[in-house]
């Protein structure tokens, strides 16, 4: 039997005890609540920054006009607030000539970052050359990248292709150069489409001018971000500043030592032609409705875009760096291209003797030119968590 004097020290260790376990149990559930209040913030930080990717993807495909800001648009940093937290946005433009995005979602002091590509061109221009009709490769002419064309493939003697030449079913390649065939995707790419609206809407301004003369332009025109229309037919033998828009309702003649500034956009209603001795800025622009021409020493910066939906022409001896987009394509003997091309919507494509294409991504425009299929679209593999 306990003697009275040892029940008081047994029941102060029980009290102990139980205040521990109390005090114990209390601090894992304190603990294991902040770690479930953190766990729901991570899991809201990662959802606003979802959104913010989504949000970013929509300014990018909605035009200004409709209040999104543009395949153009660019930020270090935009912040918006959404659902209790926030997103900031960056966007800019890697070496593989797409879009990056990266979204940082916030939650009070939780911070969740993703990035994501998103191809700003049609899956067309992962091929350097991409056809929809007869091919013809001229002797001892090099190519450098891939080929995809529906229609047949010409490849003349000492031609080589360094890349894959893929057809489609029904056609054929031929000819004593050197090619490696390949194999038909699984899921071909469709021919680009190019929306011409915006050009035909320049080519009406210019046509409602109201003085019907050809315009000739000598010396220095600073375009100061404006346009320049023409009635008629036009000539520049001077110097174009850019930024700036010229337009004529027929032909653009530009020759005879002519200089054409930075993000300048060419437009003709019929026929561009580029001769004698010129020197074309990057970054820019040009539309012939019917033709395009390069004749004569033409000096051309990185990317540029020359879209005609009938008929491009590079002459003899030329180098062309970035994009070019014709119905049908035509260049000339010991000529440089490098970049894309894209053709054959309305008749054929021929690369001359002696001449040299390169697929470079990093010699085209950063942004697709006006009316060129965008065909935006996620890059596979490309999400991560930073």
């Amino acid at each position: 039997m306990m003697k009275k004097g040892n029940i008081l020290p047994l029941t102060f260790i029980l009290i102990s005890a139980l205040a521990a376990i109390v005090f114990s149990y209390s601090y894992l559930t304190v603990t294991s609540l902040k770690n479930s209040g953190r766990a729901v913030s991570q899991a809201q930080a990662l959802c606003l920054a979802e959104a913010g990717l989504a949000k970013a993807t929509w300014y990018l495909m909605t035009p200004v006009v409709s209040g999104g800001k543009g395949i153009t648009w660019r930020t270090p940093g935009t912040t918006e607030s959404f659902a209790g937290g926030s997103y900031t946005l960056r966007i800019n433009d890697p070496s593989s000539g797409n879009i990056l995005i990266t979204a940082e979602g916030t939650v009070g002091s939780v911070n969740r970052v993703i990035q994501a590509e998103y191809n700003q061109y049609p899956a067309a221009v992962k091929y350097g050359i991409f056809g929809s009709n007869y091919l013809g490769i001229g002797d001892r002419t090099r190519v450098r990248g891939d080929i995809y064309n529906n229609g047949d493939v010409q490849i003349d003697p000492g031609a080589i292709v360094s890349g894959e030449v893929v057809v489609t079913p029904g056609h054929s390649i031929s000819g004593g150069g050197t090619w490696t065939p390949g194999s038909l995707p699984a899921d071909p790419p469709a021919f680009p489409w190019l929306d011409t609206t915006y050009y035909d809407a320049e080519i009406a301004a210019a046509a409602a001018q109201n003085l019907n003369i050809n315009k000739y332009y000598y010396g220095t025109v600073n375009l100061a971000g404006g346009k320049l229309y023409d009635k008629n037919n036009m000539t520049i033998y001077g110097t174009i500043v850019g930024p700036g828009v010229i337009a004529a309702a027929y032909d653009l003649t530009i020759k005879f030592g002519a200089t054409i500034d930075q993000r300048v956009t060419l437009i003709a209603g019929r026929n561009l032609k580029f001769e004698n001795s010129i020197s074309l800025g990057g970054d820019s622009t040009m539309f012939g409705r019917t033709s395009i021409s390069f004749f004569d020493n033409i000096a051309i910066a990185n990317r540029v875009s020359l879209l005609s939906p009938n008929l491009v022409s590079i002459g003899n001896w030329q180098t062309i760096n970035g994009i070019i987009y014709g119905g049908q394509v035509s260049i000339g003997n010991h000529s440089v291209v490098r970049g894309n091309l894209i053709g054959g919507a309305t008749g054929a494509v021929s690369l001359g003797d002696d001449s040299y294409f390169s697929f470079d991504p990093i010699r085209r425009p950063s942004t697709p030119p006006p009316g060129l299929d965008t065909s935006f679209s996620f890059r596979n593999g490309s999400w991560k968590e930073l």
